[in-house]
């Protein structure tokens, strides 16, 4: 489990000021407080980092976990190799140009064990490469008379030989890796839950800290699968 936190400082002036669109200044700013701890924590879910409980406990992210459907480049790359606690990373590899036969080959894995991954997340650079595999940027919506046409120059869909997958970006993982995920069998859980307390004042301002004690889980690492080592 990791400890993630933010703090803040309101002057008493902000507060009690009268202010457009919201009431509370603290609570304005706890708000914003808790979504960026919140993508904080979704960074650290998608990085390359092992288990580890000192000097500071460090949750396992995906990455630490996937080792059975995985393809990744020869010359420098290799999984992570642990046998119950996920505390080794991902050896980083030479990088190449991101396929559909890389794809495939990852999905054919996780059907192989048992799997049927439901989402494949991508980088942007690698979500646009994803969008030029043949035969997915050809499509166009006609417009009836003289109105305009609309390009179909991205999927969301892919539909394989083992069933059909969403295709999500995501702005917070490495771009070097694709990921092949099946929701269920993966969470985020809460040792202690996002909590705010009040620290102690200095001068005329409220301080405030806010926590959340969490642990990447994941039910089953055959359920997953990874591309790595790819153009960033």
């Amino acid at each position: 489990m990791q400890i993630s936190k933010k703090d803040l400082i309101i002057s008493n002036t902000q507060e009690v000021v009268t202010k457009a669109g919201r009431r509370s200044e603290i609570a304005y700013q706890l708000a914003k407080r808790s979504k960026e701890l919140k993508r904080d924590m979704e960074a650290i879910a998608l990085s390359n980092q092992g288990a580890d409980n000192a000097p500071v406990r460090k949750t396992a992210s995906v990455l630490a976990f996937l080792k059975t459907n995985t393809d990744f480049n020869a010359t420098g790359g290799g999984d992570p190799s642990y046998s119950a606690l996920p505390d080794d990373t991902r050896d980083d590899g030479t990088q190449r140009t991101f396929t559909e036969d890389q794809l495939q080959n990852v999905i054919q894995q996780c059907w192989t064990e048992g799997a049927s991954p439901k989402m494949i997340m991508l980088g942007p650079k690698n979500k646009q490469v994803f969008s030029h595999f043949d035969g997915i940027a050809e499509q166009r919506f006609q417009a009836p008379g003289s109105g305009q046409s609309t390009i179909v120059a991205a999927a969301d869909v892919y539909l394989s030989d083992f069933g059909e997958l969403s295709v999500v970006p995501n702005r917070f993982q490495r771009d070097r890796d694709a990921l092949i995920l099946d929701p269920e069998y993966m969470e985020i859980v809460y040792l202690r839950p996002f909590k705010q307390k009040p620290l102690a004042v200095t001068g005329d301002a409220e301080k405030r800290l806010l926590t959340v004690e969490w642990g990447v889980k994941i039910h089953n690492e055959k359920a997953h699968g990874i591309v790595a080592d790819l153009n960033t």
